[in-house]
């Protein structure tokens, strides 16, 4: 395995934990955000110092995790919203 597929790896896996708490959120449950918090920005952290040919090759899926990570966020904000509206 590559380096390059070891973050593409651990990407993925961030992503799978994304949309769970996505799906949790469409259930009406606030997810846990301690862990992904922690976890999207130590592999962040180690994608910044990593070779520039690394942060090229896991840009694609880097960019995706964001994107979901942008999803979750606003959705949350609307939950908070909901919660508040009651």
């Amino acid at each position: 395995m590559t380096d390059a597929a070891i973050y593409i790896s651990e990407l993925e896996k961030q992503k799978d934990k994304i949309q769970t708490a996505l799906d949790q959120i469409g259930q009406g449950k606030i997810p846990n955000m301690g862990e992904i918090d922690r976890d999207v920005s130590a592999l962040c952290g180690s994608i910044e110092i990593a070779p520039p040919a690394i942060a090229k090759e896991t840009e694609t899926e880097l960019r995706a995790m964001i994107s979901m990570l942008e999803d979750l966020a606003g959705r949350i904000q609307d939950f908070q919203k909901t919660l508040e509206s009651k």
